[in-house]
């Protein structure tokens, strides 16, 4: 169990010199400062960068990052600070919000390569950097106001030294160092309780009972911080919901009967649905089938029986998941059984492995082939039928989260085989009677993490909230690759002679490197650090990098021509605030909870404090009473008619007001209405 780079990727490239090394990342590290900082105030805030800008106003001008609602804005308090200090010095911009975020995401580069030179070797340090510094996904982020540039830094810091403490010596007891680590990183993202998980993992490696305790008490410390984060953060610093009605406290902070039960709500359930419209339409064919699958299963038991009870308990289980449609499930099963083999992944030849495999990809395609069979006879009674075969596959791969689970592979789909070759490298080193650790770790700190996250409820559905963990999916992706021919060793392939002959030498890893930096999609980091608002050009829009928001413009053109008495109505009022100084009322008729509070009946945003129009008469209301002075209606065209908050009734009115819209956003979607006696 060691993380000597020797036994996992074989040795650093001959004449690939120290020297060579140290000029590549120097390249490499003043690429990546260039395209986060290339541009970097050309266009205005959007995301979260508003919250930000607020609480950093405030600290500038308070001392406090106090809200206009009245919270205290305490995430990553000390980074503010830092922020602060920039608009200090170079005054309030979109590049002095963003400058701290492009510094230390440049530092993440050298970071993330001396953190995974010393798990594998330079080499492989070499692309993880170069894959860091050239990702489209980093550079977004390493140019955006918001902490998550810092918090992916620490991220990294904090993981590795639980390595070194835990994984690296299995006999340590404690290290100074973790819990400090965790603790930084959770006061920067609550994210960072994920840091708990990669300490748990370690446990496989422990000797004695004494060293176990010790992992769960350190693991059970980050989980109380990040309760006792939260539950002071709602008492004391989240003035409106302090403030709020009763009723609607218990619905903002989850319920009424402490933080762990709050906690424990968050774990989501699968879902049943579709297979009880199956079993509802087609009872005897479902019998039948569940008939065939169980009389499957007993054969199979019959082949693993001899090989224990907890892999009997793994078939059974992977075999109920897949008539259960929990295909995710079934595959982290699967390779849980592969890894309790203790042979490696030769043992996917073994007939106790592949038997139930066989068994669990032919019920898989029993779902596929009974949903094309519902579609084909038009049964009204199978909602999914209507949705097609694409809705289905989504539905049997839902859960854990969808959008959580596969992020990686579907923002990153030329990196889909690499990940499954780097998962096979660590499913082969940690199927031993002593587990590699090296392979534990990064395996458990990637597969571990996104797993556990998509089975939360939260609202964190989205890819940018899984890349603390882009590192290790990188190392997972380049020692996939290096692998290649020790995999296919394994499986009882033949090598061809030029693949033996460049397998360990500079063709290969040019190849490796050329392949992983392509994953990262570094066309993207090029364009997207230097584009205007709306590109319809090739190959923008195929790159997803068509539409950027741009409140700066509408918010000037208002400010220009705003009143002390007049009225402001938006779409988007966090975004505006900014800009303007003041919104009044947030065009919104469906109650988000998590960015609204109820006081005296009435629901407000939790940020601003500033009322929500429900409704279309509420509307206008506020119109028919402006008392001669001028109502300024701001939103996107684009963003309106796509989002749901917004009543039917509403889009309607608004859409109707064509010949007083004035077109000033150079998102061509952004407009101002003027409304005057």
């Amino acid at each position: 169990m060691t993380n000597n780079s020797h036994e996992h990727s074989g040795e650093v490239v001959a004449g690939l010199s120290q020297r060579i090394l140290l000029v590549s990342l120097i390249a490499i590290t003043l690429l990546g400062f260039y395209l986060r900082y290339r541009c970097l105030g050309c266009l205005g805030f959007r995301w979260d960068e508003d919250l930000t800008a607020l609480a950093v106003k405030a600290l500038l001008e308070k001392g406090t990052p106090e809200l206009p609602s009245g919270m205290i804005y305490l995430r990553f308090y000390p980074y503010q600070w830092i922020v602060a200090a920039h608009v200090k010095l170079f005054g309030f911009s979109e590049f002095s919000m963003r400058l701290p975020a492009v510094i230390i995401g440049t530092i993440l580069i050298p970071s993330a390569y001396w953190v995974t030179g010393k798990l594998f070797d330079k080499r492989i340090g070499l692309i993880v950097a170069a894959c860091i510094a050239l990702s489209f996904w980093q550079v977004e982020i390493s140019r955006t106001a918001r902490m998550y540039a810092p918090f992916f830094l620490v991220y990294l810091f904090a993981a590795y030294a639980i390595f070194r403490a835990y994984y690296h010596n299995p006999d340590r007891v404690f290290s100074p160092w973790v819990l400090p680590l965790a603790l930084l990183a959770l006061s920067i993202h609550q994210l960072a309780y994920s840091l708990a998980i990669i300490l748990l993992l370690a446990i496989p490696l422990r000797k004695s009972l004494t060293r176990t305790v010790s992992l769960l008490l350190q693991a059970g410390g980050i989980g109380v911080a990040f309760i006792a984060v939260k539950s002071l953060h709602q008492r004391f610093f989240d003035i409106p919901l302090r403030n709020a009605e009763p009723v609607d406290v218990s619905q903002a902070i989850g319920n009424d009967s402490g933080p762990i039960a709050a906690l424990l709500k968050q774990v989501t359930l699968p879902d049943f649905e579709f297979l009880s419209q199956v079993y509802n339409a087609f009872p005897a064919a479902f019998l039948v089938c569940l008939t065939v699958v169980l009389l499957a299963t007993l054969a199979i038991m019959r082949i693993v029986w001899r090989y224990g009870i907890t892999y009997r308990a793994l078939v059974i289980i992977a075999i109920g998941l897949s008539v259960t449609h929990q295909f995710n499930l079934v595959g982290v099963t699967l390779a849980l059984m592969l890894i309790s083999l203790k042979g490696g992944i030769k043992e996917i030849r073994n007939p106790a492995w592949y038997w139930p495999a066989i068994c669990c990809l032919l019920v898989f395609i029993l779902w596929l082939a009974t949903v094309a069979i519902i579609s084909v006879s038009f049964q009204d009674e199978i909602a999914m039928a209507a949705q097609g075969i694409r809705k289905l596959l989504r539905v049997l791969v839902d859960y854990p989260n969808f959008r959580l689970f596969w992020s990686y592979i579907l923002e990153r789909p030329i990196m889909a085989l690499p990940l499954a070759l780097g998962t096979l490298w660590g499913i082969d080193k940690i199927s031993k009677d002593r587990p590699d650790a090296t392979a534990l770790f990064v395996v458990g700190s990637f597969w571990g993490v996104v797993f556990v996250n998509g089975l939360l409820e939260t609202k964190f559905e989205f890819f940018r909230y899984n890349l603390h963990v882009d590192p290790f999916f990188l190392m997972l992706v380049v020692a996939g690759l290096f692998a290649i021919p020790d995999l296919l060793t394994q499986l009882g392939i033949s090598l061809p002679r030029v693949l033996r002959k460049h397998s360990r030498g500079r063709v290969w890893t040019l190849v490796v490197a050329a392949i992983a930096i392509a994953g990262v999609n570094p066309v993207a980091a090029f364009l997207t650090s230097k584009r205007d608002y709306t590109e319809t050009s090739f190959p923008y829009p195929s790159l997803g990098l068509d539409s950027y928001d741009d409140f700066k413009t509408p918010a000037a053109y208002v400010s220009d021509r705003l009143q002390d008495d007049d009225i402001i109505l938006v779409l988007d009022p966090r975004e505006y605030w900014n800009y303007i100084g003041r919104v009044d009322y947030w065009i919104r008729t469906s109650n988000f909870e998590s960015q609204t509070y109820q006081q005296r009946g009435r629901a407000l945003d939790r940020y601003l404090g500033i009322p929500l129009v429900h409704s279309y008469a509420e509307l206008q209301d506020i119109v028919a009473e402006r008392s001669g002075n001028n109502v300024w209606i701001l939103f996107s065209k684009r963003r309106l008619n796509l989002t749901p908050s917004v009543s039917a009734d509403i889009k309607t009115y608004l859409n109707s007001l064509d010949d007083q819209i004035v077109y000033v956003g150079r998102d061509q979607q952004t407009v101002v209405i003027r409304l005057t006696d």
